[in-house]
């Protein structure tokens, strides 16, 4: 892998970002519309989810926790592949809640990787650790 080209993470960086707002809207459909159908998301705190309906029913039942703020994914490197189909993203991601929640938020690294589609990058997998205490 190399790094990054700069169409392809400037394509990646948006998308990303569109997606954290979505997702700081409560939008579940919104936050699901870039990935692939086929998407396969570990999150930090259980086991695999397997495509993008149920990704969907995931951050459905988040957004009814009346505490619950948003998820942010903040890319540290996005690289691609040589014949610049695919991408590699990775970063910090953190969940935030109200502070009367108790819970005030949840951090740690992720991995996402991309591929372009039709003229746009959908993600294919994401995988979240936790911090580490």
């Amino acid at each position: 892998m190399i790094i990054a080209t700069a169409p392809a993470e400037t394509a990646i960086r948006r998308a990303r970002a569109q997606s954290n707002r979505r997702i700081a809207a409560h939008d579940a459909d919104g936050a699901v519309a870039m990935m692939a159908d086929a998407v396969l998301v570990i999150p930090s705190g259980g086991g695999p989810i397997s495509g993008r309906a149920a990704v969907r029913a995931a951050f459905a039942a988040g957004f009814a926790d009346p505490d619950f703020l948003t998820y942010e994914r903040l890319p540290d490197r996005i690289e691609v592949t040589a014949d610049g189909s695919g991408a590699t993203e990775t970063g910090r991601w953190r969940g935030l809640w109200k502070p009367r929640s108790g819970q005030l938020a949840l951090s740690g690294h992720y991995v996402a990787r991309w591929r372009q589609d039709g003229g746009r990058w959908i993600t294919l997998s994401e995988i979240f650790e936790p911090e580490q205490a």
